[in-house]
Protein backbone atom coordinates (compact mmCIF):
# COMPACT_ATOMS: atom_id res chain seq x y z
CA UNK A 1 0.00 0.00 0.00
CA UNK A 2 1.49 3.35 -1.04
CA UNK A 3 2.62 5.89 1.58
CA UNK A 4 2.62 3.23 4.31
CA UNK A 5 5.42 1.94 6.53
CA UNK A 6 5.75 -1.64 7.86
CA UNK A 7 5.83 -1.72 11.67
CA UNK A 8 5.91 -4.34 14.39
CA UNK A 9 3.03 -4.59 16.84
CA UNK A 10 4.28 -5.73 20.23
CA UNK A 11 1.95 -6.91 22.97
CA UNK A 12 0.78 -4.06 25.23
CA UNK A 13 1.82 -1.36 22.74
CA UNK A 14 -0.55 1.60 22.93
CA UNK A 15 -1.34 2.67 19.38
CA UNK A 16 -3.84 5.38 20.20
CA UNK A 17 -4.30 6.99 23.60
CA UNK A 18 -7.42 8.62 25.03
CA UNK A 19 -7.55 12.34 24.32
CA UNK A 20 -4.56 12.32 21.96
CA UNK A 21 -4.63 13.18 18.28
CA UNK A 22 -4.73 10.27 15.83
CA UNK A 23 -1.64 11.03 13.73
CA UNK A 24 -1.46 7.65 11.99
CA UNK A 25 -3.79 4.79 11.16
CA UNK A 26 -2.75 1.13 11.18
CA UNK A 27 -3.62 -1.78 8.89
CA UNK A 28 -2.83 -4.97 10.86
CA UNK A 29 -1.50 -7.80 8.73
CA UNK A 30 -1.32 -10.13 11.73
CA UNK A 31 -2.00 -9.95 15.44
CA UNK A 32 -4.91 -8.15 17.07
CA UNK A 33 -5.60 -4.71 18.49
CA UNK A 34 -8.26 -4.17 21.15
CA UNK A 35 -10.24 -0.93 21.23
CA UNK A 36 -10.90 0.06 24.83
CA UNK A 37 -13.13 2.73 26.27
CA UNK A 38 -12.95 4.01 29.83
CA UNK A 39 -10.63 5.95 32.12
CA UNK A 40 -9.12 5.94 35.61
CA UNK A 41 -8.11 2.30 35.45
CA UNK A 42 -11.56 1.06 34.43
CA UNK A 43 -12.02 0.09 30.79
CA UNK A 44 -13.80 -2.40 28.60
CA UNK A 45 -13.23 -3.53 25.03
CA UNK A 46 -15.70 -2.19 22.50
CA UNK A 47 -14.17 -4.19 19.68
CA UNK A 48 -11.09 -5.76 18.15
CA UNK A 49 -9.29 -5.12 14.87
CA UNK A 50 -7.33 -7.76 13.02
CA UNK A 51 -6.24 -8.28 9.43
CA UNK A 52 -9.73 -7.37 8.17
CA UNK A 53 -9.60 -3.73 9.25
CA UNK A 54 -7.89 -0.52 10.19
CA UNK A 55 -7.15 1.02 13.57
CA UNK A 56 -8.08 4.70 13.56
CA UNK A 57 -10.75 4.56 10.85
CA UNK A 58 -12.98 6.94 12.85
CA UNK A 59 -10.98 9.88 11.47
CA UNK A 60 -13.17 9.74 8.35
CA UNK A 61 -16.05 10.90 10.57
CA UNK A 62 -14.28 14.21 11.15
CA UNK A 63 -12.80 13.63 14.61
CA UNK A 64 -9.05 13.17 14.96
CA UNK A 65 -9.08 12.79 18.74
CA UNK A 66 -9.00 9.31 20.24
CA UNK A 67 -11.99 8.76 22.52
CA UNK A 68 -10.56 5.47 23.74
CA UNK A 69 -7.35 3.47 23.55
CA UNK A 70 -6.00 1.09 20.93
CA UNK A 71 -3.85 -1.56 22.63
CA UNK A 72 -2.05 -4.49 21.00
CA UNK A 73 -3.18 -7.71 22.69
CA UNK A 74 -1.72 -10.14 20.14
CA UNK A 75 1.66 -9.29 18.64
CA UNK A 76 1.97 -9.02 14.88
CA UNK A 77 2.77 -6.72 12.00
CA UNK A 78 0.98 -3.78 10.42
CA UNK A 79 1.24 -1.05 7.85
CA UNK A 80 1.21 2.46 9.29
CA UNK A 81 -0.14 5.35 7.22
CA UNK A 82 -0.26 9.06 8.09
CA UNK A 83 -3.83 10.16 8.75
CA UNK A 84 -3.65 12.81 6.03
CA UNK A 85 -2.73 10.21 3.39
CA UNK A 86 -5.44 7.88 4.65
CA UNK A 87 -8.08 10.59 4.31
CA UNK A 88 -6.82 11.44 0.84
CA UNK A 89 -7.17 7.81 -0.27
CA UNK A 90 -10.60 7.63 1.36
CA UNK A 91 -11.75 10.65 -0.65
CA UNK A 92 -10.28 9.54 -3.98
CA UNK A 93 -10.67 5.74 -4.15
CA UNK A 94 -14.29 4.49 -4.24
CA UNK A 95 -13.47 0.85 -3.47
CA UNK A 96 -11.28 1.90 -0.54
CA UNK A 97 -14.05 4.19 0.69
CA UNK A 98 -16.56 1.34 0.64
CA UNK A 99 -14.25 -1.01 2.51
CA UNK A 100 -13.52 1.58 5.21
CA UNK A 101 -17.23 2.33 5.59
CA UNK A 102 -17.96 -1.39 5.89
CA UNK A 103 -15.28 -1.69 8.56
CA UNK A 104 -16.72 1.20 10.56
CA UNK A 105 -20.06 -0.59 10.38
CA UNK A 106 -18.35 -3.72 11.76
CA UNK A 107 -16.88 -1.71 14.65
CA UNK A 108 -20.29 -0.28 15.50
CA UNK A 109 -21.78 -3.78 15.40
CA UNK A 110 -19.05 -5.04 17.73
CA UNK A 111 -19.61 -2.17 20.16
CA UNK A 112 -23.35 -2.87 20.31
CA UNK A 113 -22.78 -6.61 20.70
CA UNK A 114 -20.13 -6.14 23.39
CA UNK A 115 -22.40 -3.80 25.35
CA UNK A 116 -25.13 -6.43 25.30
CA UNK A 117 -22.67 -9.18 26.18
CA UNK A 118 -21.15 -7.25 29.09
CA UNK A 119 -24.59 -6.58 30.56
CA UNK A 120 -26.17 -10.01 30.19
CA UNK A 121 -23.58 -12.78 29.89
CA UNK A 122 -21.41 -14.49 32.48
CA UNK A 123 -17.69 -13.92 32.84
CA UNK A 124 -17.06 -17.52 31.76
CA UNK A 125 -19.02 -17.22 28.52
CA UNK A 126 -17.38 -13.87 27.73
CA UNK A 127 -13.93 -15.25 28.48
CA UNK A 128 -14.54 -18.20 26.15
CA UNK A 129 -15.76 -15.83 23.43
CA UNK A 130 -12.65 -13.71 23.85
CA UNK A 131 -10.29 -16.69 23.56
CA UNK A 132 -12.06 -17.91 20.43
CA UNK A 133 -11.92 -14.45 18.83
CA UNK A 134 -8.22 -14.20 19.61
CA UNK A 135 -7.56 -17.66 18.15
CA UNK A 136 -9.45 -16.68 14.98
CA UNK A 137 -7.39 -13.52 14.54
CA UNK A 138 -4.11 -15.39 15.06
CA UNK A 139 -5.03 -18.65 13.27
CA UNK A 140 -3.51 -20.48 16.20
CA UNK A 141 -4.65 -22.26 19.35
CA UNK A 142 -1.62 -21.03 21.31
CA UNK A 143 -2.25 -17.46 22.43
CA UNK A 144 0.30 -15.16 24.02
CA UNK A 145 -2.29 -13.69 26.34
CA UNK A 146 -1.94 -12.98 30.02
CA UNK A 147 -4.87 -13.32 32.38
CA UNK A 148 -4.26 -9.68 33.27
CA UNK A 149 -4.81 -8.55 29.66
CA UNK A 150 -7.92 -10.73 29.39
CA UNK A 151 -9.30 -9.16 32.56
CA UNK A 152 -8.60 -5.69 31.19
CA UNK A 153 -10.44 -6.46 27.99
CA UNK A 154 -13.43 -7.97 29.76
CA UNK A 155 -13.59 -5.20 32.34
CA UNK A 156 -13.38 -7.58 35.32
CA UNK A 157 -10.96 -8.39 38.13
CA UNK A 158 -7.97 -10.60 37.36
CA UNK A 159 -9.03 -12.98 40.13
CA UNK A 160 -12.33 -13.58 38.32
CA UNK A 161 -10.49 -14.51 35.13
CA UNK A 162 -8.11 -16.76 37.10
CA UNK A 163 -11.00 -18.71 38.61
CA UNK A 164 -12.71 -19.16 35.24
CA UNK A 165 -9.44 -20.19 33.57
CA UNK A 166 -8.79 -22.71 36.34
CA UNK A 167 -12.25 -24.25 35.86
CA UNK A 168 -11.77 -24.50 32.09
CA UNK A 169 -8.34 -26.06 32.57
CA UNK A 170 -9.76 -28.72 34.90
CA UNK A 171 -12.40 -29.44 32.25
CA UNK A 172 -9.67 -29.96 29.64
CA UNK A 173 -10.69 -27.01 27.48
CA UNK A 174 -7.51 -24.97 27.87
CA UNK A 175 -4.00 -25.11 29.31
CA UNK A 176 -2.58 -22.03 30.99
CA UNK A 177 1.12 -21.29 31.09
CA UNK A 178 2.99 -18.18 32.06
CA UNK A 179 1.97 -15.52 29.54
CA UNK A 180 0.19 -18.07 27.32
CA UNK A 181 -3.16 -19.78 27.00
CA UNK A 182 -3.50 -22.88 24.81
CA UNK A 183 -6.88 -24.02 23.51
CA UNK A 184 -7.13 -27.82 23.82
CA UNK A 185 -10.82 -28.39 23.12
CA UNK A 186 -12.27 -25.75 20.82
CA UNK A 187 -15.69 -27.42 20.73
CA UNK A 188 -15.99 -27.15 24.50
CA UNK A 189 -15.15 -23.45 24.35
CA UNK A 190 -17.68 -22.85 21.57
CA UNK A 191 -20.37 -24.54 23.65
CA UNK A 192 -19.45 -22.46 26.72
CA UNK A 193 -19.21 -19.17 24.84
CA UNK A 194 -22.23 -16.90 24.46
CA UNK A 195 -24.02 -16.55 21.13
CA UNK A 196 -22.19 -13.28 20.57
CA UNK A 197 -19.15 -15.23 19.35
CA UNK A 198 -20.95 -16.76 16.38
CA UNK A 199 -22.66 -13.53 15.44
CA UNK A 200 -19.47 -11.47 15.49
CA UNK A 201 -17.46 -14.22 13.74
CA UNK A 202 -19.90 -14.25 10.86
CA UNK A 203 -19.50 -10.50 10.39
CA UNK A 204 -15.70 -10.75 10.67
CA UNK A 205 -15.52 -13.53 8.08
CA UNK A 206 -17.67 -11.52 5.66
CA UNK A 207 -15.51 -8.43 6.14
CA UNK A 208 -12.26 -10.31 5.64
CA UNK A 209 -13.59 -12.01 2.52
CA UNK A 210 -14.53 -8.62 1.06
CA UNK A 211 -11.10 -7.20 1.94
CA UNK A 212 -9.28 -10.16 0.38
CA UNK A 213 -11.30 -9.96 -2.84
CA UNK A 214 -10.62 -6.24 -3.17
CA UNK A 215 -6.90 -6.51 -2.43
Amino acid sequence: MGHSTPVNLSQSDVIHQYGHSIEDVYFPESGMVSLLTGRNGRAIATGVVGREGVVGSKVVLGSHEAHGAGIVHLSGHALRMPTARFLQAYAQLPTFTRLVNDHIGLLLFQAEQNALCHAHHSIESRFCRWLLQAADRLDSNVLELTQESCAQTLGVQRTSVSMVAHTLQLAGAIRTRRGKIEILDRGRLVNAACECYGQVKERFDTAYSAYSNAA
